[in-house]
């Protein structure tokens, strides 16, 4: 009976010891893996809860924008995205991690918001007028 619990352990440890980790590359809201020549294969996109997003057979949230078996694109950002791929040909268990800090950096302006920089441009320039004019007034004062 003990060889029974065994095998299941046995099987579980070849496949993480199986596992080969792939680089992932994230821009904006879209992550991707490097492309790929296997056949046959299973893959799958998760968030942080490993809550399935997409699969080869469909994307499974309304936060996917797009994908395949090589590209992601969501709606929005998420700072943690896994993908998993089992592919016959390849023979072992592929996975990635995909990480991105989603906030946006403060002070800088984001697409559609325009930059008034004749703004700063003018309040400088009604500064150095103002300065002038108590300059030239405090120096007419003490000619008097």
């Amino acid at each position: 009976m003990g060889h029974l619990l065994f095998y299941p352990f046995l099987a579980f440890t070849w496949q993480i010891s199986c596992a080969k980790d792939i680089n992932c590359t994230v821009e904006g809201n879209i992550y991707s893996i490097p492309p790929f020549t296997a056949d046959q294969c299973h893959y799958r996109w998760t968030n942080s809860s490993d809550y399935i997003l997409a699969n080869q057979k469909e994307n499974l949230d309304g936060l996917v924008k797009e994908s395949n078996n090589t590209t992601l694109v969501l709606h929005e950002c998420l700072e943690t995205v896994y993908y998993t791929r089992d592919c016959i040909s390849e023979g072992v268990h592929i996975k990635a991690t995909c990480t991105t800090d989603c906030r946006k950096p403060e002070g800088l302006a984001t697409e559609g918001t325009p930059q008034h920089h004749w703004m700063l441009v003018l309040v400088f320039a009604a500064f150095g007028f103002l300065m002038l004019a108590l300059c030239y007034r405090a120096l007419n004062n003490r000619h008097q």
